[in-house]
Order: structure tokens, then C-alpha cells, then sequence
């Protein structure tokens, strides 16, 4: 079975005798290869807890038989950003992002890859948790960054959402006036 994240399945085990004859009277117990990704109760009810790959085995008098089931991610439908940001030239400055699930629900975690349409002007880097975008300022002018959700193996997941980006100089100090007295 394939699950998402929070969605559940319930499993059936049926033991049969040496002749292939259905045994309904026979203890069975359901066994987790990972606690971490799913859980699973004593009648073989699989919920999903986070993606990855689990195990689900029920055994009865020394004989087993396994399910395997693959969890994925809940996923994203949008990533929310600003409309555009301002950089100084040859500093760092961090926007915050949104990324939620089709309910609206606030999603952590999740893999945001960003790129830039010039490189050479502005780029960004997503944090672990996928709520900042640090953006370098790297040369005068604009950029846009593409920020785009991708699966654990970097698939891409259909969503992606831009940012315009401009770099400008970074603010001069104070200037500071001084007069000569004119000469005899």
C-alpha cells in the first residue's frame, strides 16, 4: 500500500492450515519494522506517522507474512512569498515562506529547491525547516527566483511559485560638507 502521511489502511492477515483451509481461531500479532513511520494496532490497522518505507508483519504460531507499505509526504500545494525583495549589493537578507498542504495547513520540512534566472545577480538558499530564503545580492540589477517543491528524491511536486529580486548599492555613510576658506 501507498500512504500519505496521517491516512490510514487496515490490513487482513488470513491463516490457513497445511491444506490451504482458512483458520479463524488462531492468535495473530502485528509486528512494525518502524515505530517511526507508522503505527499499527492489534487488528492490523496501519496509520502513517512519516514518509519513508515500513514493514507491517502479522504472525501467527511461528509463521509470518509481511506488507510492505510506502509513506509519502503530505503534498504541498503552495508556497506562499513575498512579491518582490531588495538585497544590497554583497549582502545576505532572508524573505519568509510559506508552504501549505490543499487544507491550508502549514507544512515544515518540506525539500524547496531555488534557482535564478541570472545567477550572476542574485541567488537563494532555502532553510531546513523551508520558512526563510536567505537571497545573496551578488551584482546590480534583478533576478527572479523560481522556489520549487520537490520529493525526497528531488522530483519535482508541480508547485512552484516567484519572487522578483533587485540588488541595488548598499546606502552610502554620511557625507560630511567642509569648507576651504578662500585664500588672500
Amino acid at each position: 500500500a501507498t500512504l500519505i502521511e496521517g491516512q490510514s489502511v487496515q490490513l487482513t492477515a488470513t491463516v490457513r492450515d497445511s491444506a490451504g483451509t482458512e483458520i479463524t481461531d488462531r492468535p495473530l500479532e502485528w509486528l512494525n519494522s518502524d515505530p517511526t513511520r507508522a503505527t499499527v494496532s492489534n487488528t492490523g490497522r496501519v496509520t502513517a506517522i512519516s514518509a519513508g518505507n515500513v514493514n507491517i508483519i502479522a504472525t501467527s504460531e511461528g509463521r509470518s507474512a509481511q506488507s510492505s507499505i510506502v509513506i509519502q509526504q503530505i503534498p504541498v500545494d503552495t508556497i506562499l512569498v513575498p512579491t518582490s525583495f531588495t538585497v544590497n549589493r554583497g549582502a545576505n537578507s532572508a524573505f519568509e515562506i510559506v508552504v501549505r498542504d490543499a487544507a491550508g495547513n502549514r507544512l515544515l520540512g518540506r525539500n524547496i529547491v531555488v534557482t535564478s534566472d541570472f545567477p550572476n545577480i542574485a541567488i537563494g538558499q532555502p532553510n531546513a525547516q523551508s520558512t526563510l530564503v536567505t537571497v545573496s545580492g551578488i551584482a546590480l540589477g534583478s533576478a527572479r527566483l523560481t522556489l520549487q517543491a520537490v520529493d525526497a528524491t528531488g522530483r519535482s511536486q508541480g508547485k512552484a511559485s516567484t519572487i522578483q529580486i533587485t540588488v541595488q548599492n548598499p546606502p552610502t555613510g554620511a557625507v560630511r560638507a567642509s569648507s576651504v576658506p578662500p585664500s588672500p
